[in-house]
């Protein structure tokens, strides 16, 4: 009877219908995705690491210069994901999807 119950579930879970709010999320996920593996993507990650690497040293105490660095790697690729997710979905807005979820 259990195993019934299962098959049952699994079949409404592949059914496909999905909510205008699931549909937007998975489009923002996509182009999150294709966004990370773009080429201008890794190059603007990969200039911020080369910028700072001097920074960081094989010890246990971490530095104060860490959390500048920290912050200031959050902006820079928030940014890069916006205007990119701006570009591709005109009128999105990143605080509007954080507060849905």
């Amino acid at each position: 009877m259990a195993a019934k119950r299962k098959e049952e579930k699994d079949e409404v879970l592949a059914s496909g219908k999905s909510s205008k709010s699931d549909a937007l999320f998975d489009r923002v996920v996509g182009h999150i995705e294709d966004i990370v593996m773009s080429e201008e993507f890794d190059r603007i990650h990969t200039d911020f690491l080369e910028r700072h690497c001097h920074n960081f040293d094989d010890v246990e105490e971490n530095k104060l210069i860490y959390t500048q660095i920290f912050k200031e790697y959050t902006e820079t690729m928030e940014k890069c994901l916006t205007d990119e997710l701006v570009r591709k979905m005109p009128g999105f807005k990143m605080s509007e999807r954080s507060e849905e979820r």
